[in-house]
């Protein structure tokens, strides 16, 4: 099971949720492709398995955040949650933690803002992983050039940071 397991973390980081067959995560792991439906009842089970790890190495990835980039972790995890929500009767299994609670709790202790403010601009930044991770395209036929969003979002963690900070002198 650990080995299915690791195969599919690993998998997933080049292969979208919908297009990895439990045949390859079989194959990669070394074992009977069998194994999956035995061991965890199919592939949405297998991956819902797994999406409390998906979700702590993206919660780790974003933990210093630096806002110049997003992590291909946080691609991730926003595509196997949706894949996971449209392919699995349960739904998104329940986390602990977040990936969103991971991004705030960053935003406050890295960038100064307080919690409110933190939250929205958490959201801000998941819908816009959301979008990047069904729709690349959606706005244009040409791919979306993210860098200045980046660099919008940046900026105004910067002017949130500043305000907050001279709020508190």
């Amino acid at each position: 099971m650990d080995a299915l397991r690791a195969s599919a973390l690993e998998l997933l980081g080049t292969v979208n949720p919908g297009d990895l067959t439990i045949r390859e995560i079989a194959e990669h792991a070394g074992v009977f492709h069998r194994y999956i439906p035995d061991y965890f009842g199919g592939k949405a089970e297998l991956l819902a398995d797994i999406y409390p790890t998906v979700v702590e190495q993206a919660a780790l990835a974003i933990a210093p955040f630096n806002g110049s980039e997003i992590r291909p972790e946080v691609i991730r995890t926003a595509r196997l949650a949706i894949w996971l929500s449209a392919n699995r009767d349960e739904g998104v299994p329940r986390i602990e933690r977040s990936l969103i609670t991971a991004l705030i709790t960053t935003l406050t202790s890295q960038a100064g803002l307080d919690e409110p403010t933190a939250t929205l601009m958490a959201q801000r930044i998941m819908a816009g992983v959301i979008v990047l991770a069904v729709f690349p395209d959606v706005v244009s036929d040409t791919p979306i050039d993210i860098s200045a969003h980046r660099e919008l979002e940046n900026r105004i963690i910067g002017l949130l940071s500043a305000d907050s900070a001279n709020n508190r002198n």
